[in-house]
C-alpha cells in the first residue's frame, strides 16, 4: 500500500510540475497584430505614426498575464509620444489573486515609467533589471499592469509592443553552515 502512495504521490508531483512550466515567464506582444491585453478599462484609440505604425491610447489600467516569476524582470515597451503627451506611462507588477482584479483594484508596484519616444516611428525603452521577489515570491504569478492617464487634451503615451523577459536571481549554491554540510555526509 505504501509503494502505490508513493507512485501517486510522484505522479502529482510531476503533474504539478508540468502544470506550472505551462505558464510562461516571459511576454511579447503587440496590440497592432497580437492579441489584446488580457483585461483593458478603456481603449481610448488608434494613433497612426507618420511611418504608418499603429500605437494604442489606452485609459486607465490595462495588463497581461499571468507570468510565473523566475525571480528578476527586464521590461521592453514601443511607446510613441506626441507634443500633448504630458504624463507618463507607469508599468506595474501586480501578484495574481484569484478572482484576478488586475484593471480595476488589486495592489501593484510601479517598477517602470515612460514618457514615450518621440521619434517619427515611436521607439523601444528598457527598465532596469528589477528584482520582483519583493512583490512576488519565485515561482508565484503575478501580471504587467499599465496605467495610462487621459486628460481632456494631455495623454500618456500610445504602446503597441511590450516585452517581459524573466531571469532566474537564485544560485545554484545554497547558502549554509558547517553544521549543515557535516548533516549532508553522516
Amino acid at each position: 500500500m505504501s509503494s502505490r502512495f508513493a507512485w501517486l504521490f510522484c505522479c502529482a508531483l510531476a503533474t504539478s510540475g508540468v502544470a506550472s512550466a505551462q505558464t510562461p515567464a516571459d511576454l511579447f506582444e503587440c496590440v497592432s497584430w497580437g492579441p489584446e491585453p488580457t483585461c483593458t478599462q478603456i481603449v481610448g484609440g488608434v494613433v497612426i505614426a507618420p511611418c504608418g505604425d499603429l500605437y494604442f491610447r489606452f485609459e486607465g489600467r490595462y495588463a497581461w498575464y499571468p507570468l510565473r516569476n523566475l525571480g528578476s524582470i527586464a521590461i521592453e515597451v514601443k511607446t510613441l509620444a506626441f507634443v500633448n503627451d504630458l504624463h507618463p506611462l507607469y508599468v506595474e507588477v501586480v501578484p495574481y489573486q484569484q478572482p484576478p482584479g488586475f484593471c480595476n483594484h488589486d495592489l501593484g508596484y510601479v517598477v517602470f515609467t515612460t514618457r514615450g519616444n518621440s521619434s517619427e516611428c515611436g521607439g523601444w525603452e528598457t527598465s532596469r533589471t528589477v528584482d520582483i521577489t519583493p512583490f512576488v515570491p519565485v515561482g508565484g504569478l503575478y501580471g504587467i499592469r499599465f496605467y495610462a492617464l487621459m486628460g481632456r487634451d494631455d495623454f500618456s503615451p500610445g504602446l503597441d509592443c511590450v516585452r517581459v523577459t524573466g531571469s532566474s536571481t537564485t544560485s545554484a549554491i545554497r547558502q549554509g553552515s558547517w553544521g549543515f554540510v557535516k548533516t549532508l555526509f553522516r
